[in-house]
């Protein structure tokens, strides 16, 4: 039922809705949250995320 039920409000969504939504860089406060960059590497993002690095 449950999967209907958002089916149908899915199917709703359109493009100028998700354009609404959107809030460019609307990050958690207190640092919970960060953008990855397209040229990040998984090596980068792990020495970052670890502290071993602070690329910030």
């Amino acid at each position: 039922m449950a999967d209907t039920v958002e089916a149908d409000y899915l199917a709703h969504v359109t493009e100028r809705h998700l354009r609404d939504w959107y809030r460019e860089r609307d990050l958690l406060p207190g640092g919970l949250e960060s953008v990855i960059g397209a040229d990040s590497t998984l090596a980068d993002r792990v020495l970052h995320d670890t502290g071993l690095i602070d690329r910030s």
